[in-house]
C-alpha cells in the first residue's frame, strides 16, 4: 500500500490496515487511535508523534521504524518485531507486549514502569535513563543492553539475562536479581540498596566501590569480579563464590561469609572485623595489611608480594 492509497482509506475513517505492507511511509503526527496493524509490515515507517492509543500491532514488523514521542497508551505489541525501532519519548502506559523483540531498539528515557515485560528481548537495546520502576522483567534478555542511569528500582529481574550489560549509575534499589546473570556486566556507580542477589551470577563483573551493606548475596558468584573498595558490611554472603576476586580494600565488617569460597581472592587491606568466615579461608586468600575477624592485622603475604614486584 503506497501513501496515496493509505490516505484514501484513512480519509474515509477506515483504520483497518491489518496484513498490509506499509514500508517507508511517512505517517508523522497521524491520528491512528485504535488502528489495526496486526500482521502488517511496517519497515522504516515514520510514526513519530502519531496518536496510536489502543492500536493493535500484534504480529507486526516495525523494524527500524520511528515512533519517537508517539502516543501508544493501551496499545498491543504482542509478538511484534521492533529491531532497531526508535521509541524515544514514546508513551507506553498500560501497553501489552508479550514476546516482543526490541533488539537494538532505542528506548532512551522511555517510561516502562510497572509493565509486564516477561521474557521480552532487549538485547543490545539503548535504554539510557529508561524507567523500569516496578516492572516485571523476569526472564527478560537484556544482554549487552546500554542501561546507563536506568531506573530499575523494585523491578523483578529474576532469571534475567544481563550478560555484559552497561548498568553504570543504574538504580537497582529493592530490585530482585535472584538467579539473574550479570556476568561481565558493568555496574560502577550503581545503587544496590535493598536489592536481592541470591544465587546471582556476577562473574567478572565490574563492581568497584559498590555498597552492598546488608544486601542478601547468598550463593552469588563473584568469581574474578572487580570489587576493589566495595562495602559488604553486614551483608549475607553465605556460600558465596569469591574465587580469584579482587577484594582490595573491601569491607566485610560483621558480614556472614560462612561457606564462602575465597580461594585466590585478593584481600589486601580488606577489613574482616567481626565477620563470620569459612574454615581455612586464610590458607588460600592473599592477605597483607588485612584486618582479621578478631581485629588483628595480618601481614602474612606482604614479603612475598614485595618480592614479586
Amino acid at each position: 500500500m503506497d501513501l496515496a492509497e493509505f490516505e484514501k482509506k484513512y480519509a474515509t475513517g477506515d483504520r483497518d490496515f491489518s496484513g498490509v505492507q506499509l514500508s517507508k511511509l511517512d505517517l508523522e503526527g497521524y491520528n491512528l487511535e485504535g488502528a489495526n496493524f496486526s500482521r502488517s509490515i511496517l519497515w522504516e515507517v515514520n510514526l513519530a508523534m502519531a496518536n496510536l492509543q489502543g492500536a493493535n500491532f500484534t504480529g507486526a514488523d516495525l523494524s527500524n521504524s520511528s515512533l519517537w514521542d508517539a502516543e501508544l497508551d493501551g496499545a498491543t505489541l504482542d509478538n511484534t518485531n521492533c529491531v532497531g525501532t526508535d521509541f524515544c519519548g514514546a508513551r507506553l502506559r498500560d501497553i501489552t507486549m508479550r514476546n516482543v523483540n526490541f533488539r537494538l531498539a532505542i528506548l532512551n528515557r522511555t517510561n516502562l514502569a510497572h509493565l509486564n515485560l516477561t521474557e521480552v528481548n532487549f538485547s543490545k537495546a539503548y535504554l539510557l535513563e529508561a524507567n523500569f520502576t516496578g516492572a516485571n522483567l523476569q526472564g527478560a534478555n537484556l544482554s549487552q543492553a546500554f542501561m546507563f542511569s536506568a531506573n530499575l528500582e523494585g523491578a523483578n529481574l529474576q532469571n534475567a539475562n544481563l550478560v555484559s550489560a552497561d548498568l553504570t549509575s543504574a538504580k537497582l534499589g529493592g530490585a530482585n536479581l535472584t538467579k539473574a546473570d550479570l556476568s561481565e556486566a558493568d555496574l560502577q556507580g550503581a545503587n544496590l540498596q535493598g536489592a536481592i542477589l541470591v544465587n546471582t551470577n556476577l562473574r567478572m563483573a565490574n563492581l568497584k566501590g559498590l555498597d552492598f551493606t546488608e544486601v542478601n548475596c547468598e550463593g552469588a558468584n563473584f568469581s574474578k569480579a572487580r570489587l576493589r573498595g566495595a562495602n559488604f558490611t553486614k551483608a549475607q554472603l553465605q556460600k558465596t563464590n569469591f574465587w580469584n576476586a579482587d577484594l582490595l580494600q573491601c569491607s566485610f565488617h560483621s558480614a556472614n561469609l560462612s561457606g564462602a569460597d575465597l580461594g585466590g581472592a585478593n584481600l589486601i587491606q580488606a577489613n574482616l572485623s567481626k565477620a563470620t568466615m569459612p574454615p581455612r579461608w586464610l590458607e588460600t586468600a592473599t592477605v597483607c595489611s588485612t584486618t582479621l575477624p578478631d581485629g588483628n592485622i595480618s601481614n602474612r603475604d606482604c614479603d612475598r608480594l614485595g618480592k614479586e614486584k
